[in-house]
């Protein structure tokens, strides 16, 4: 956890994940590409957040296919392509270092991009915020705080161990934040369920229809596949994953 950096360690421990970002890394089937996860069946993560991901990206692809005619017409619009510049120039200071565009030139580059944000937002965003009790409520998984400084040698005993880790008070309030960071809000409006009509007409309205089927198939078949678990992993059934970050 960041507390547990002292004072000033987390601006540390954020340069150095950012360093380490590409647009790849941002993009599931890139990213477990690159690290030669694509076709591992056991990794359920990896499994679920490529059919999320593909969800998203047919979801996307139906929205664009309806307001966006050709590559000429993506590259003509003003306002999309000032969108696409001020995520990477602006709100990610120059990611265009780390591959994201700033520009968008044909229909393709425009859903991947637009897919790649979306996911961001909701699977990704809740594949690492559902899970915060499950691993820190074991505290030695990520103490929120060291009392002792790291050792220099091998010679550590359990002692020295137990004397590092958190006192109970603290373990306590560390548990008690993950548990509210956590958990699911009660007003939390799930992934493709919101109420509000962006668009009017009957083809966004079919493309949102399917997209909530395919939402729904998907959930219901992790439900199915979770049962015959001992340890289920629930943390991209689309049920669960919220709308868009409201953290």
């Amino acid at each position: 956890m960041v507390v547990s950096t002292g004072s000033g360690g987390h601006v540390d421990i954020l340069q150095r994940a950012t360093a380490c970002l590409t647009y790849r890394s941002l993009c599931p089937p890139d990213d477990l590409a690159d690290h030669g996860l694509l076709d591992v069946k056991a990794s359920l993560y990896g499994q679920d957040t490529l059919r999320l991901w593909g969800i998203i990206s047919q979801y996307v692809e139906g929205m664009v296919g309806l307001f966006y005619k050709s590559d000429g017409a993506v590259r003509d619009d003003p306002e999309l392509q000032a969108w696409c510049r001020e995520i990477t120039e602006t709100g990610l200071q120059g990611a265009q270092d780390w591959g994201l565009p700033v520009s968008l030139e044909s229909r393709a580059q425009l859903c991947h991009f637009a897919t790649m944000c979306i996911f961001t937002c909701t699977g990704q965003h809740a594949s690492a915020h559902l899970g915060q009790l499950d691993w820190y409520a074991w505290i030695p998984n990520g103490p929120c705080t060291m009392r002792k400084p790291p050792p220099t040698s091998k010679d550590v005993t359990e002692k020295d161990i137990v004397d590092s880790l958190p006192t109970a008070h603290q373990a306590c309030m560390q548990k008690t934040f993950t548990k509210f960071l956590g958990r699911r809000q009660p007003v939390m409006v799930a992934l493709g369920q919101h109420k509000e009509k962006y668009f009017s007409g009957p083809g966004p309205q079919a493309v949102l229809e399917k997209f909530q089927e395919e939402l729904a198939a998907m959930d219901q078949e992790l439900e199915v596949r979770n049962a015959g678990l001992e340890l289920p992993y629930e943390y991209l059934r689309p049920s669960m994953v919220e709308n868009s970050v409201t953290i």
